[in-house]
């Protein structure tokens, strides 16, 4: 009897996943589309006759439904404050994530508002002589990321999230990395080394009177563009 070869990550077909969207969104019907990257996650532009969307589609295993969720809120969230992001769309059952039957497993699909402009320029004086503004792409950037800060002070979410403590930053690190040292073991000595003279001089630190709250941890090239007729 034959059987699949096991699959880790698969890629999906356009056409199919344009039918599925036409299906579960009220967009009208999608008339092309086109993968822009692999990754962590998988990220689609797609085109009605009016407007153009981004659907990501999560690599199996990496995100729990609910830590989706987290993520989705927190840009709502940004978008009733006011701040441009590229907001999540509502499918018809009212839901914010779809459900892919992929050769690996459930792959969770999330449609977004497409957010046109461009890169930023993080030369402070060529950002600035292209955007014909004595302000750099540098100092633009740094007040957008300001701006959200100030409007994710108040942003709650009864979603589950994993926590950015010392077990996921430690321990988890150290049990993803393991499998790779296998052959070398000076390297992964220092590495436990090095994890236990961290946990030790954090303990010694006033945790408890730093600020906690929703962390973004990501703010870096791609993250972030510019529209030149409103931004600047």
């Amino acid at each position: 009897m034959n059987s699949a070869f096991p699959v880790t990550h698969s890629i999906l077909s356009v056409p199919a996943l344009l039918a599925k969207i036409a299906v579960d969104y009220a967009i009208g019907p999608p008339i092309d589309g086109h993968l822009l990257q692999l990754g962590l996650n998988d990220t689609f532009r797609l085109r009605t006759p009016a407007i153009v969307y981004i659907a990501r589609v999560y690599r199996h295993g990496w995100r729990t439904r609910a830590e989706i969720l987290y993520e989705l809120e927190a840009l709502r969230h940004l978008q009733a404050r006011g701040m441009k992001v590229a907001a999540p769309i509502l499918r018809r059952d009212g839901e914010l994530i779809g459900e892919l039957d992929a050769p690996e497993g459930v792959r969770y699909l999330v449609l977004f508002d497409y957010a046109e402009g461009e890169e930023p320029c993080y030369d402070a004086e060529t950002g600035a002589a292209q955007s014909g503004d004595r302000r750099s792409d540098v100092y633009l950037y740094g007040r957008s990321v300001a701006q959200v800060h100030r409007a994710s002070d108040d942003f709650a979410c009864d979603q589950p999230r994993f926590t950015l403590d010392l077990d996921y930053l430690l321990t988890h690190s150290l049990s993803k990395i393991q499998p790779f040292l296998s052959n070398h073991a000076a390297v992964w000595d220092e590495l436990v080394s090095l994890t236990t003279r961290l946990r030790q001089k954090l303990k010694n630190w006033p945790i408890e009177h730093l600020e906690t709250g929703f962390c973004h941890g990501d703010f870096k090239v791609g993250m972030l563009i510019f529209s030149p007729q409103i931004d600047r």
